[in-house]
């Protein structure tokens, strides 16, 4: 006999503490024990010589476990399970560490997290790991200390991590990071099957402290909806003359059946039902106006919300934008559409059908109070229906919203690529890469679906049945005579008013299930720290100075260096060419210059300061990095050259520089000339135009240092030999030059080699 003390929930499920009559040599038992109308294989663990044991909770492989359950952790992209692996680390040793922070420490990139990189992030943080090769008795040693994380090629295809928290006999209890899994049993052999031999040992260092860092909520959105006030009182009202005219309107047939039809009250039933008509008429136009309102208030919240995500994303610095793909941040900012819904939600129907729902229960319950109760039972119901789709909700929001990245992604880069596409005759395969990730998608879609119609046939359920109850309980009582005929028939319409609001209250559940998760995917976005826009002044002194390169050093991530122990100065007005075999570094030394990435160690210096300490938008004004790759904007190529209007150049100027790289040329040959719109990426120029393009627009600006990083590649040898010699003996700037002709090197005064 089992007895259950200690109730408490534990990731949404139901544990307790588990008491039973045993000797001392009684190690183990199983039991089955039914919570939430399911029934649950109970395992108890008893210590030798103690009476007292906590139970773990299985549903199927999934394992809830009372001591470990709170430190679990879920990735959120397939690249993210070293991270979610030492999330749960350092929650273990109490510390709350966001996997936005956990990705920049450990340098993740789209293909994963390194184990140095793990070891590095843990060092920082204050705690020891030590990576170790180790056999299988690694899992027999007793003063090993757990968790620790084991490196495994999962299912034999894919590297992962898992955590490792206790092991006991032949079964080793492992967190596994993809939340499908979650915490699980495994069989020893099963693991070293899987396991590469690696492991990662922690310990505390002695100046540990706990960090624990809250990311944003939905809650701290709340701001947004103060500001609206003057929207939400008219909403309000409105809400409340509806609900007042539905009063009305159930004790209007009370008294039909009452008073009006036995007594022939005809005059008085046809003035209250005039009333009635227009007091609807005015119901509808106020309907009309509230949800005219509340999507006044949503666009207002969407627009605060979204371009808060935009600012923030242009903000961020370049490494960012290496390590996320296009359809990774384009997916996350159509997920504020899921945020905005839950947030004027909550507020509109949460907070005011809430008070509504609540005083017609007031008025529900002086009408009949034996009837109310029977409607009351109804609310635990309800209750336990949200409570049962609370994990399901989340996890299929989780699937989707993955797959829809998935898809977004693929598209983009698909679109982008069509050219290649057409042209290697890969629209079938491609086709078919395409159909099995919508697939994915919706068939992740329609379980989710399925389980909302699971929720809301549920609840309809639930509706029949009071309704039944209401009205067979409430026939007794007028053939008792306790009330009338119409009490009954208003008291029913009065219970419709009066669920119709917890059925609103109830569906909000989906919508923040999914808003929440919608948030945590922002979050890894939004809590990633901005590009520093702040810093030192560039002196006056300085614009003019030479720069000095002093022993620097760069790699990328945990890979190998790419620059090592550079140095050269470059003086003002010099032309400089970078020379170098393709893959040494040179376009990586040229965005060092132009402050995109910082060196890891080294310096590089303008006049006396350090541009690391400068502010990069003010350095990024006296330096211009202009990319192999033109970027074209969908317009007119007048406002490709000066997308910034607020700068006066004369038309003389750009006719000047236009003649200097041959763009000019172009221009004489399209009908409106500057005016002409070249379509999306420039669709309507050719490779080399385009280039001619972006020389010009760079060398329009007032840069003093132009760093070309193959700017000329699509052009013909003639072409570009003619350009790079007018730029290098018309233009005052300093230019470093990036290209692998070295015919041209006869028009620099210096060549730096990488």
């Amino acid at each position: 006999m089992l007895k259950i003390t200690n109730l408490k929930k534990i990731n949404n499920v139901s544990h307790g503490t588990f008491y039973s009559k045993a000797d001392d040599s009684f190690k183990e038992s199983s039991a089955f024990l039914t919570l939430n109308n399911k029934k649950w294989t109970v395992k108890i663990i008893f210590n030798r010589g103690n009476k007292r044991a906590l139970g773990c909770i299985y549903v199927g492989r999934r394992l809830f476990n009372l001591k470990w359950g709170r430190y679990y952790v879920a990735q959120i992209d397939e690249s993210d399970c070293g991270v979610a692996a030492l999330a749960m680390i350092f929650k273990y040793y109490g510390s709350t560490i966001p996997l936005f922070k956990l990705r920049k420490l450990t340098q993740t990139s789209l293909e994963g997290t390194t184990i140095w990189g793990i070891i590095r992030a843990s060092s920082k943080l204050k705690i020891s790991a030590k990576a170790i090769q180790a056999s299988k008795h690694l899992f027999q040693d007793r003063e090993i200390s757990y968790p620790f994380i084991v490196h495994v090629q999962k299912n034999q295809e894919l590297l992962h991590y898992y955590v490792v928290l206790d092991v006991k006999n032949d079964k080793v209890t492992i967190a596994d990071p993809d939340e499908d899994i979650g915490i699980v049993h495994m069989l020893k052999k099963d693991l070293l099957a899987e396991w590469t031999g690696v492991a990662i040992l922690f310990e505390k260092a002695k100046d540990y402290h706990r960090i624990v860092e809250k990311p944003l909520s939905l809650w701290q959105f709340q701001k947004l909806i103060v500001e609206k006030k003057h929207l939400l009182v008219p909403i309000f009202l409105s809400v409340v003359f509806i609900t007042f005219l539905e009063l009305i309107s159930a004790y209007f047939f009370q008294n039909l059946i009452d008073s009006f039809i036995p007594k022939k009250l005809i005059t008085e039933m046809t003035i209250i039902s005039i009333g009635l008509i227009i007091g609807h008429v005015c119901s509808s136009i106020s309907m009309y106006l509230n949800q005219s309102l509340i999507l006044k208030l949503e666009r207002n919240i969407s627009k605060n919300i979204i371009m808060m995500y935009i600012k923030h994303v242009f903000h961020l610095p370049i490494n960012f934008f290496i390590n996320k793909t296009n359809g990774d941040i384009i997916s996350r900012f159509q997920d504020t559409e899921k945020i905005v819904t839950a947030i004027s939600s909550c507020y509109v129907v949460g907070i005011m059908q809430s008070s509504i729902f609540f005083a017609l229960g007031i008025i529900l319950a002086l009408q009949n109070i034996h009837l109310f109760g029977v409607s009351v039972i109804s609310i635990p119901i309800y209750v336990m229906i949200i409570i049962m789709f609370v994990r399901p909700f989340e996890r299929q929001n989780k699937n989707v919203m993955a797959a829809s990245e998935t898809v977004t992604s693929e598209l983009i880069s698909d679109f982008s690529c069509m050219e290649l596409i057409k042209s290697m005759n890969w629209t079938d395969v491609v086709l078919h890469k395409s159909n099995i990730k919508l697939e994915k998608l919706l068939n992740s879609t329609q379980k989710f679906m399925k389980m909302d119609q699971i929720q809301k046939t549920l609840k309809e359920l639930v509706d029949h049945i009071l309704e039944i109850m209401v009205l067979m309980i409430g026939a007794h009582e007028v053939f008792a005579q306790r009330i009338s005929l119409g009490e009954l028939v208003a008291f029913n319409t009065l219970l419709c008013y009066f669920m119709n609001p917890l059925q609103d209250i109830v569906g909000l559940q989906s919508k923040i299930q999914s808003a929440k998760v919608a948030l945590n995917r922002l979050n890894e976005v939004l809590s990633v720290p901005q590009e520093k826009l702040k810093g030192d002044s560039l002196h006056h002194k300085n614009t003019d100075a030479d720069i000095k390169v002093e022993n620097v050093y760069f790699g990328y991530g945990d890979g190998k260096v790419v620059l090592a122990n550079i140095s050269c100065s470059i003086l003002r007005q010099q032309k400089v060419l970078l020379q170098g075999q393709s893959g040494c570094g040179k376009s990586t030394f040229a965005k060092l210059l132009a402050g995109f990435l910082t060196c890891h160690n080294g310096r590089i210096i303008v006049g006396e300061q350090d541009i690391k300490n400068l502010n990069p938008v003010e350095w990024r004004k006296h330096v211009l990095y202009v990319p192999q790759i033109p970027y074209i904007f969908n317009t007119t190529i007048f406002e490709n050259l000066l997308m910034d209007c607020s700068r006066k150049i004369s038309d003389d100027k750009i006719k000047t520089v236009c003649e200097l790289v041959g763009l000019d040329e172009v221009i004489n040959q399209l009908p409106l000339g500057l005016d002409t719109v070249i379509g999306e990426h420039g669709s309507k120029l050719s490779g080399g135009q385009k280039q001619r393009l972006c020389l010009a627009r760079a060398l329009l600006t007032d840069a003093e240092v132009l760093i070309l990083d193959e700017v000329t590649s699509s052009l013909d040898f003639i072409s570009e030999e003619q350009i790079i010699k007018n730029i290098c003996n018309l233009t005052k700037k300093t230019v470093i030059i990036i290209t692998h002709r070295l015919e041209v090197a006869k028009y620099v005064d210096q060549i730096i080699k990488i």
